[in-house]
């Protein structure tokens, strides 16, 4: 099981220049240590006096210099979907694996988000906090702290690497969150609340803190808000459906988004598959009773479930499982 390093690892700060990179070219780069640390290039930069270099090849064609590059290098090939990836170490050693774990872990966000821009959609990352016994909460749902310390900074990578952060509004009533970054250096995600009565207007809540937030709702009488971008979206079955809120975003120019809870949420967008990587926190702890992580219709078989490719990651004392609908691996 592959261990996430401690929090702001030295090539954080390269992950951060590629996601902006990215932003505005969507393709392939290398991340280049040198004596000052990690950072982002072109492809085809001198990249001589390097200790090491990563390539990322999101077309999927492996630069063929890279073989030829007498150094440490590793290519990072992801598949179609961007989470199933390869590694291959050209030379005589690979970087370093505590580099490679941590790149493991995050790459695949990043060029996923990539990937779903030159395809005309928003890539979506879920993350939930459960006990062993799949609880999100206890029946009150009071659901602080679940997850660890190290669960929290990784929360908050994501939220960097993401355009927009949504959760519904139970989350926003229950734990009354910021949605920001501060655990780590990094961009500011935008805060979405998927709200379909619009309830959540009416409360003074820490995400209508600083201007911009973005509210889906379906009320169509919602009363405005100031500072409050409010989107009134058709109500679908009585909530909001998740096709709908990812165009929502896609017109305010959010291209990726980390959708952080709560569990009604997540299963939403999980049974609607627009959910691309699922990051599951398994804590161990056992409630006995209590919100559960995932709210689904009942299936007949266990042929008729949802299945993930998954990768563990050790996460101080607790596990973190990278999930992949197994339908998006089998289309790769």
């Amino acid at each position: 099981m592959s261990p996430v390093p401690s929090p702001d690892p030295a090539a954080w700060p390269a992950l951060l220049a590629a996601r902006t990179r990215l932003r505005q070219t969507p393709q392939d780069f290398a991340l280049v240590q040198r004596a000052g640390g990690w950072s982002c290039a072109a492809i085809d930069d001198d990249l001589h006096g390097a200790a090491a270099v990563v390539f990322v090849a999101i077309t999927g064609v492996i630069p063929l210099h890279a073989a030829r590059l007498a150094m440490p290098c590793s290519v990072f090939v992801p598949g179609s979907g961007a989470a199933a990836a390869s590694w291959l170490h050209p030379g005589e050693r690979p970087v370093a694996a505590t580099t490679l774990d941590f790149l493991r872990l995050y790459l695949p966000v990043l060029v996923g988000c990539a990937t779903a821009w030159r395809q005309q959609r928003v890539f979506v990352t879920a993350h939930l906090a459960q006990t062993l016994d799949g609880r999100i909460a206890c029946t009150s749902g009071q659901s602080q702290w679940i997850g660890n310390q190290a669960n929290l900074i990784h929360a908050h990578r994501l939220r960097a690497l993401h355009d927009a952060v949504l959760v519904g509004c139970g989350t926003v009533e229950r734990d009354d969150p910021q949605l920001t970054v501060r655990q780590v250096d990094g961009p500011q995600p935008r805060r979405v609340v998927l709200s379909g009565s619009g309830r959540v207007l009416t409360g003074d809540y820490r995400v209508f803190a600083a201007a911009g937030c973005v509210v889906l709702t379906a009320n169509r009488q919602a009363a405005p808000r100031a500072r409050v971008d409010i989107a009134r979206l058709p109500d679908e079955g009585g909530r909001l459906a998740a096709d709908t809120a990812c165009a929502a975003l896609w017109q305010r120019g959010l291209w990726s988004c980390y959708l952080e809870g709560g569990g009604t949420t997540v299963s939403t967008f999980l049974q609607s598959r627009r959910i691309d990587l699922l990051h599951l926190h398994l804590a161990p702890i056992v409630l006995g009773s209590g919100i559960p992580g995932f709210s689904l219709p009942e299936v007949a078989t266990i042929a008729d479930g949802t299945r993930f490719q998954m990768q563990p990651f050790a996460l101080d004392g607790h596990v973190l499982f990278e999930c992949r609908p197994e339908a998006d691996v089998a289309a790769s």
